[in-house]
């Protein structure tokens, strides 16, 4: 299933719902869908989401890591289009939402 974020009148991605959740999880929301954020909350969620990909690049890599590497997608990469669209929230005072699509 997938889940949509968005905020009003503006850019809207979609991410399946395990990755949707773990964001969740990152920006240390409820991780029930639908829900929402406040313009207030999310420099939090992006400082959260950064420190994140920036501890999921430091950590040591084995050959399971680099076999199941080439088949994923890294956790920053993931992240990006969120940031970006916290960050265009940010510069609309907007709230963010997620709901299934």
């Amino acid at each position: 299933m997938l889940v949509n974020f968005s905020y009003i009148n503006g850019q809207k991605i979609s991410m399946f719902e395990k990755d949707a959740k773990g964001m969740l999880e990152v920006m240390e929301m409820s991780g029930k869908i639908p829900g929402a954020m406040n313009p207030e909350d999310i420099p939090t969620a992006i400082k959260l989401i950064e420190e994140a990909s920036s501890i999921s690049q430091q950590q040591p890599e084995t050959a399971n890591d680099a076999k199941a590497k080439d088949d994923s997608v890294s956790f920053k990469n993931r992240a990006f289009p969120l940031l970006e669209l916290l960050n265009m929230a940010v510069e609309k005072n907007q709230s963010i939402i997620w709901e299934y699509e």
